[in-house]
């Protein structure tokens, strides 16, 4: 799971420099089959961020902020599923859902009159791996066999 905040810009809209703090709490919950528990990440976090006097020109100058791209989680997870009761929605035909959920709070604190502009997004790369045996030759049950090679 990656956390991004795409953009976040300030703009000092008053005649005095004024230094602001913001704060970013974000939590993100990915639930289905297979994801007992949901995987989970958050980030939390505040930012001072000193702003010069409104010089009239729009976003641009010393009362202007802007910061793209910055990517304040990642987390790597992995889930090993053994249990037939946790893969019996991987066998047969059809789709799996996947439920992502992201929580962003934000807040700006420290300013007069703000220009204030903040985009979020998440990236999530899924792998999957599996391996089968036909129902015949192995029941789902057994769980002790040994294997011999068998002459070339």
């Amino acid at each position: 799971m990656t956390g991004i905040i795409d953009t976040s810009s300030f703009e000092n809209l008053t005649y005095a420099p004024v230094t602001i703090g913001r704060s970013y709490n974000r939590s993100d919950n990915m639930t289905g089959p297979g994801l007992t528990p949901s995987l989970t990440n958050s980030f939390s976090g505040v930012t001072n961020i000193p702003l010069g006097t409104n010089n009239n020109v729009n976003h641009a100058g010393p009362d202007f902020y802007s910061n793209a791209r910055d990517t304040v989680m990642v987390k790597q997870m992995a889930r090993t599923l053994t249990d037939s009761t946790s893969i019996s929605e991987f066998y047969g035909t059809g789709d799996v859902t996947y439920s992502y959920d992201i929580n962003v709070s934000s807040n700006v604190s420290g300013g007069g009159d703000l220009d204030i502009y903040m985009r979020t997004s998440a990236f999530v790369n899924f792998r999957f791996e599996y391996c089968t045996c036909p129902l015949a030759t192995l029941p789902i049950g057994l769980k002790n066999f040994t294997l011999a090679k068998a002459s070339t």
